[in-house]
């Protein structure tokens, strides 16, 4: 009896770990997604920070017709020019400093899974939409 139910409780608790790592992957997607494509998009929420960010400290870019950025450094597309690499970067540190054990497979496998989410939630956002 105490062997099934110790079985039982361990395969409730693995179904729970892979369960909250889809989880975590999914949040990581969606955040990233929203940041990168939608609040700092010009008149949004975030725009004036994305065009502090450009021209001064980091970046060290400017800005044309409100979205283009000429001379992009390698941190442009990690902070927010693109929502793969912003998605990316979340999952990367995310499971990194977010979870108790550290298994370099799933590390790869969370970051891949949550860029997956991320285009699947781009491509979500654009059907139907005119092009």
């Amino acid at each position: 009896y105490n062997k099934s139910l110790l079985c039982w409780t361990n395969t409730v608790k693995r179904s729970r770990t892979m369960l909250s790592f889809f989880q975590i992957a999914f949040m990581c997607a969606v955040i990233g997604y929203i940041y990168a494509e939608i609040l700092i998009a010009p008149g949004m929420v975030l725009f004036p920070f994305w065009k502090w960010l450009c021209r001064t400290w980091l970046l060290k870019s400017t800005i044309v017709n409100d979205r283009e950025v000429i001379n992009e450094s390698w941190f442009y597309k990690p902070l927010g020019g693109c929502y793969k690499c912003v998605t990316g970067q979340l999952a990367f540190w995310w499971y990194l400093f977010g979870t108790h054990s550290y298994n370099f497979f799933f590390h790869v496998f969370s970051v891949c899974l949550a860029i997956l989410f991320s285009v699947l939630i781009h491509q979500l956002c654009d059907y139907g939409q005119p092009k």
